[in-house]
């Protein structure tokens, strides 16, 4: 079970809370909004499962903590979440600059999450898996809850499946918004449409 020093433990409650808010804005308040309330029993379980390592980390701020074994998936998404967070804002920074002493001052940022993904503990560690919204809502679902603007959708005939709206209207929209914020696909071809 890994240890982490009060300064640690201060940065991974911030790195938490981070995952917390992309959690709930991507992810548990648009599957609540979009069928009234009703949430599945997955993002019920995770959502208290995160609460409660919140908690855990931001009971006493000033000592060191020991992560339970059973906690070791969702720290390790939670620094995943962070590393891919802070490696956007270094790639938006590298475009402003090109003196080599702000450079490496950039690439610092991440040198606290990369320390602790080097550990073994983070190695050896099972990947929490973080369930899409289309695994709850349909596509135009996701559409009209996401907090962003994806543009009208236009229906199309689907002749091999014979239906009004075929995925062809919406994969190049969501592909666009993409990963970027927070919507995750599974990448597949569909009639010539290129997988995000």
């Amino acid at each position: 079970m890994p240890v982490f020093d009060p300064e640690q433990r201060r940065r991974l409650h911030r790195y938490s809370s981070d995952h917390r808010m992309w959690f709930q804005d991507w992810l548990l308040n648009p599957v609540s909004k979009a069928l009234l309330g009703i949430l599945p029993s997955r993002l019920s379980n995770l959502y208290a499962e995160r609460q409660e390592f919140e908690y855990l980390l931001g009971g006493n701020l000033g000592e060191a903590i020991t992560v339970e074994e059973r906690h070791l998936p969702l720290l390790k998404r939670v620094l995943l979440y962070q590393k891919l967070h802070q490696a956007e804002k270094q790639e938006e920074l590298r475009y402003k600059s090109a003196n080599q002493e702000i450079r490496k001052k950039i690439d610092a940022l991440t040198e606290s999450v990369d320390q602790m993904m080097a550990q073994e503990w983070f190695i050896n560690a099972r990947e929490l898996s973080m369930p899409s919204i289309t695994e709850f809502l349909t596509l135009q679902a996701a559409y009209e809850v996401l907090p962003v603007a994806i543009g009208s959708i236009s229906s199309k005939y689907d002749e091999k499946f014979r239906i009004l709206q075929s995925q062809a209207d919406f994969l190049p929209r969501l592909c666009a918004v993409g990963e970027r914020d927070g919507v995750r696909l599974k990448t597949f071809r569909y009639r010539g449409v290129p997988p995000c």
